[in-house]
């Protein structure tokens, strides 16, 4: 077995596999990459740990669609990720099947949580990924993530581009960032759809909609935000702020500030900052449909 200082495994995808339930893994700095480097928990109990902090361990998906961290297989809350920075995911061109999660063609790219998981997400940062539909950050479909002291930051996705939740999911965000998210139609930092969220002291600040909900868009579910911060959002046509399809109940806020959001008549005041968050983050010029 690997795991000692004198015979360290060879990927982060290897001390996956050779662990056991509530196994605790110190993974020493480093960037790491490949295809044995992509992890999924696959139903384990495990604790992935950054042994010097966020950012120390990068997981860089080098823009190779699929994603770089898969909880699918109704991992609870002792499955945990922490310290990691996520960057440079990509979503896939086809359906996929991973785990008891069925995926669809462009949806998510950075973490997945389906299958019924409830996995603990801290201390991490995902970073410029992309998806061609949603969620490229994070991605829950039935799934119920508790993530703290995350930050998502320069995202791109047509919806959701910090993350996408969906189809029967819950997730609790504490002391959470998203911040220069960029969707190219709705929701800059949430997209959500048959789900619920719950934020607590997390910051929605930067994000940008070609459409509506600079920070977020509601379409069917439950939204709740509690001392949080959402500012200088942009959409470029309805809610730069929280765009709500549905029921006036379904979102609540408490002690929640909400400024400086601005829903601009200028198409190109979006589309620059769609184009500028593609520019930084891919070199292949990839058409997002939001800019000209």
């Amino acid at each position: 077995a690997c795991g000692p200082i004198d015979s360290p495994c060879r990927s982060l995808g290897h001390a996956l596999n050779v662990s056991r339930t509530l196994d605790r893994w110190l993974i020493a700095p480093g960037n790491f990459s490949g295809p044995d480097n992509r992890m999924r928990f696959a139903g384990r109990l495990v604790q992935l740990i950054s042994q010097e902090g966020p950012g120390s361990v990068v997981l860089d998906c080098q823009g190779i669609p699929g994603f770089g961290v898969v909880f699918a297989d109704e991992e609870g809350p002792d499955a945990v990720l922490d310290g990691f920075e996520i960057v440079n995911c990509r979503s896939q061109s086809e359906d996929s099947v991973v785990g008891r999660a069925e995926v669809p063609a462009g949806h998510g790219a950075g973490i997945l949580v389906g299958g019924d998981a409830s996995p603990t997400i801290k201390n991490c940062r995902i970073r410029f990924c992309q998806a061609e539909i949603t969620g490229a950050g994070l991605l829950v479909l039935s799934g119920f993530p508790t993530l703290s002291n995350t930050v998502f930051e320069r995202n791109a996705a047509v919806f959701g581009a910090g993350a996408g939740m969906l189809i029967g999911s819950r997730a609790h965000f504490r002391s959470c960032t998203f911040v220069q998210n960029v969707a190219s139609l709705e929701g800059g930092a949430l997209f959500i759809s048959q789900a619920s969220v719950a934020g607590f002291f997390s910051s929605f600040t930067q994000n940008s909609a070609g459409n509506a909900g600079g920070a977020i868009t509601l379409v069917e579910g439950n939204l709740q935000l509690e001392s949080c911060l959402v500012t200088g959002n942009i959409a470029g046509a309805l809610s730069a702020d929280v765009y709500l399809l549905g029921k006036a109940d379904d979102f609540q806020s408490r002690n929640t500030t909400f400024a400086d959001n601005v829903v601009t008549t200028h198409e190109q005041d979006v589309d620059m900052g769609l184009e500028g968050a593609l520019r930084q983050q891919f070199s292949d010029g990839l058409d997002f449909g939001g800019g000209n």
